[in-house]
């Protein structure tokens, strides 16, 4: 039986594999400078200071060059081997950064292509392009770049079928979670009514808590008569389905139909409130500001007719992102009352930009000054008929309110915060006149 080879008694048994980086076979320069103690800890010994430390190789190529790189410098190495690692590893450190340079440039190339391919697909699609605004959209990228190259995107089957119950068992999953908290602290249910692009009425019904609001149904109005008995039914069936005992209070706008459906509802289940929406309870106060003193009717019709002049016409539009520096004059609110004084409030803050463009040579040389709509528009914003002094003047009795409105309107309960904000208002509208229109402030808050 022959001796030699790779058997238990030939003469190396690892003779035939030797280790990569063994000791004596390595190619790194650093082995001839050092030995190596124990593989496992990766302890190296210097040669010349027979100090012994772990880190391997790469650690011992520092301590020979005197970098101080996480290791001491050697007191005895001979001056051309420090000199040669010194060279040694900065050619490295040169290379290094040179491909971190050219891995950076590839990934920008290709998240330049993947941009471009991403908004390709929105403006294909006709998607909004606020939707990148949204929060999944961002998890979406991150976890197509988590998988990888090759990932198989869904099918319209998948998305159709497969995932969108998965999301809706996910979403009722998550219900479950507020309705224990409505069962633990109650809940507001709260009422919306609207209008689509359609002219169709639309109710929905949300639920409130401290966890936060859900929707919960939505219901088309537009062939219901909306008496106070049908309006009542609605709410109680929303009570029912969500549990009267978990119930705290219904809000509903003010309008006299949900007012006596509100006050029936309470009759028929003592144990819950029927509550009126704050915010419409402000924009049924600045309505009566508008409709019942001709100075805020007269100013705010004068208003929106400068607005809709401009607004209507490119040029002129242009003319006024000039003159006021990128300023616009409308700024949409919560209610419909409030974005009419908004929209006042942000003629005046643009006052000067107005009166400069109307008194401009582009005005005055173009043909919209010699039309009449044009002559009208321009003595409105040139003062005529004391426009801006009456805008100030609606100005002082809106603003304070607008401020609550913008606090109701806010996350969170504020119900503790209402009745100190409207006293405010009351005083800060009283405090604009100098105290000497009490009686429309009284007469307002009905006092």
């Amino acid at each position: 039986m022959s001796t030699s080879g790779s058997g238990p008694s030939g003469s190396n048994p690892i003779s035939k594999k030797s280790r990569k980086n063994a000791s004596g076979s390595r190619s790194d320069p650093g082995w001839e400078h050092g030995i190596e103690i124990d593989s496992t800890t990766k302890k190296v010994q210097c040669k010349y200071c027979l100090v012994i430390r772990s880190g391997g190789i790469y650690r011992l190529k520092h301590h020979l060059a005197g970098t101080k790189f996480n290791v001491e410098a050697c007191t005895k190495v001979p001056e051309k081997v420090r000199n040669q690692f010194l060279s040694i590893l900065q050619a490295h450190g040169e290379d290094a950064l040179k491909k971190k340079r050219d891995i950076e440039e590839a990934k920008k190339d290709a998240r330049e292509k993947a941009c471009q391919q991403i908004a390709r697909f929105f403006y294909t699609s006709a998607i909004p392009f606020n939707c990148v605004k949204n929060p999944e959209f961002i998890s979406m990228v991150e976890a197509i770049g988590q998988h990888g190259p090759g990932m198989k995107p869904p099918s319209y089957n998948d998305i159709r079928v497969k995932y969108l119950k998965q999301e809706v068992d996910l979403t009722l999953q998550r219900l479950e979670d507020y309705k224990a908290e409505w069962r633990t602290v109650g809940c507001t249910i709260m009422s919306d009514e609207w209008s689509d692009k359609k002219r169709r009425s639309i109710c929905n019904f949300l639920v409130n808590s401290l966890k936060g609001t859900v929707f919960l149904s939505s219901i088309d109005t537009s062939d219901i008569a909306k008496t106070s008995e049908k309006v009542f039914q609605m709410l109680d069936e929303v009570v029912e389905r969500v549990g009267e005992e978990n119930v705290v209070q219904v809000v509903t706008d003010n309008a006299s139909n949900y007012k006596a459906a509100g006050h029936m509802l309470m009759e028929k289940r003592k144990n819950l409130y029927w509550t009126p929406c704050a915010a419409h309870c402000i924009d049924l106060m600045l309505e009566d500001f508008e409709k019942k003193f001709e100075l805020h009717k007269s100013t705010i019709a004068k208003g929106r007719k400068i607005t809709t002049y401009i607004y209507s016409r490119t040029l002129v539009h242009v003319w006024l992102l000039e003159f006021t520096k990128g300023r616009e004059l409308i700024r949409p609110a919560v209610t419909r009352f409030a974005t009419a004084y908004l929209t006042l409030g942000c003629l005046s803050e643009n006052k000067g930009g107005l009166m400069t463009m109307f008194t401009s040579v582009k005005w005055k040389s173009s043909r919209f000054a010699g039309s009449k709509e044009g002559k009208l528009i321009q003595k409105i914003v040139l003062n005529t008929g004391r426009f801006w002094s009456h805008v100030t003047i609606c100005l002082k009795a809106a603003f304070p309110l607008i401020k609550v409105l913008r606090m109701v309107d806010s996350e969170g309960p504020m119900m503790r915060f209402i009745y100190e904000q409207m006293d405010k208002a009351k005083e800060k509208i009283q405090l604009n006149f100098d105290n000497i229109k009490k009686k429309l402030v009284s007469w307002l808050f009905c006092i």
